[in-house]
This record gives C-alpha cells, structure tokens and sequence, in this order.
C-alpha cells in the first residue's frame, strides 16, 4: 500500500499556483492546475477541485453509468455558462471543463440531478451529493492554441521523467 502512496505523491511535484500567477488567463491557469497537476487530486474531493478553481461553476452534469441509471461515475463542471462552452468549441477553443471521474459509483437522485441541469437548482449542489466521493481521475482538456500546447508538452516530458525517476528509485530499493 506504501508503494500506491508513494507513486501518487511523485506524479504530484508540481505546486498549485493561483489565478493572480498568470495574470487572469484562465486558459493557462487551467494547464497548469488541473492538466499538468490532474495527479494532485487523486483521492480527494469535488470541494477541493472546486476551492482551487477559484471561480465559479457555471455548468455541471454528472456522468452517469451507461443507460438510464442512478449511479454516477463522475462529473463535469465548468467555469463557463453552456452558451459560452459551445461559443468556445465553435471558435476551436477549449471551454476548460473538468472531468472528474470517481474511485467508487455514487448514487444519486435523477430529478436533483435534471434540476440542477435546468437551472432549478444551482450547480454548488454537486459539492452535497458528492462530498464523500474520492476522485479516481481528474482529466481536462489541453487547448488548442499553441502557446498553450508547449506548456503542456513541456509539463508531460517532465512528469514522465519522475516517473522514470522514481521507477528506478523503487527497483534499486527493493
């Protein structure tokens, strides 16, 4: 079980920066925070996501398991209104939505669930139903644009050389 713990903590080397340390791009806050640190979250919260996103959701659905079901697998939830999404994937831009995906299914109410998608209910409810679920997978889209796309590039050789790293620190330790 060390050997699971140990592996996540070195996939997470990169510190949280906030949106002040990139001057409002909140393109480039993405790609740093929830791209090149998805890592960072295993094992916690939705509100831990939420508090370090430091702007509101505006959007959010759940994923549900395949068919008409009452188990999520994980949610999406953004910072942008659905007009402004598909604005954004018109224009061949990324609309910086995060994919969370969960360790365990959790079951929800499907009409909670259609009131917080019609706006009868406010998107903050997903931080309620899911407060005890652990995230398993954080993913986000990399942008399109190219000054972005370098950032991540140069993130993942980086992440990539830990990994190697911290491979070859455990096989000299056994």
């Amino acid at each position: 079980m060390l050997l699971g713990i140990t592996s996540v903590k070195a996939q997470c080397n990169l510190p949280y920066k906030d949106l002040k340390a990139f001057n409002n791009d909140t393109t480039a806050f993405f790609v740093h925070n929830f791209i090149n640190r998805a890592d960072c979250y295993k094992g916690k919260t939705l509100h831990d996501v939420v508090k370090d996103m430091q702007l509101p959701i505006k959007w959010g659905q759940s994923i549900l398991k395949a068919g008409i079901t009452n188990y999520s697998l994980g949610v999406k939830i953004g910072v942008n209104t659905n007009d402004e999404s598909l604005r954004l994937i018109n224009n061949n831009k990324t609309d910086n939505t995060i994919y969370i995906y969960w360790e365990n299914e959790v079951y929800i109410d499907l009409q909670h669930e259609a009131d917080i998608i019609y706006g009868k209910k406010p998107y903050t409810d997903y931080l309620d139903i899911y407060k005890n679920a652990k995230i398993k997978k954080l993913k986000a889209l990399a942008p399109k644009e190219e000054k972005y796309l370098e950032q991540v590039k140069s993130a993942e050789k980086r992440n990539e050389f830990i990994r190697q790293q911290k491979l070859i620190e455990e096989v000299i330790n056994r």
